[in-house]
């Protein structure tokens, strides 16, 4: 979850990329990307990615 909407965190292979999706409807969603800048600690990285999408998610078209 982000926020009150429907969410996934993924974390792409090597850990160096963490992506948080939104859901916007049914058919379509946002992305939050964050990379690690050379870091393959995920557990550093994806909280920085779902604080950005928690600030993002109460702009989106309810």
């Amino acid at each position: 979850m982000v926020n009150s909407r429907r969410g996934i965190q993924s974390l792409g292979v090597g850990g160096s990329v963490c992506a948080v999706s939104i859901e916007v409807t049914a058919t379509s969603r946002v992305e939050v990307t964050g990379t690690g800048a050379g870091s393959n600690d995920g557990s550093l990285l994806c909280p920085k990615v779902q604080a950005a999408a928690e600030l993002l998610e109460p702009e989106l078209p309810k």
